[in-house]
């Protein structure tokens, strides 16, 4: 698998198994989407509450990555 990392270098990168390649694509999957929501002033509160369940769940996410690897 590859990823890139913080410094935007891409490297190769081996899981041990697919819940964990699964916990990585969907970490980045989030962070792409949390980057790309755009807070509109019509919809401002349901926006706002979209994001921060947006960021609950990836914190949820890296929680279960840190446990999983270690």
């Amino acid at each position: 698998m590859l990823r890139k990392t913080s410094d935007g270098k891409i490297e190769v990168f081996y899981v041990d198994n697919l819940e964990t390649k699964q916990l990585f694509d969907t970490e980045r999957k989030k962070e792409r989407q949390l980057k790309s929501m755009v807070i509109t002033e019509t919809n401002k509160k349901s926006d706002l509450r979209s994001r921060q369940k947006m960021a609950s769940d990836l914190r949820k996410i890296k929680v279960t990555k840190k446990e999983v690897l270690s």
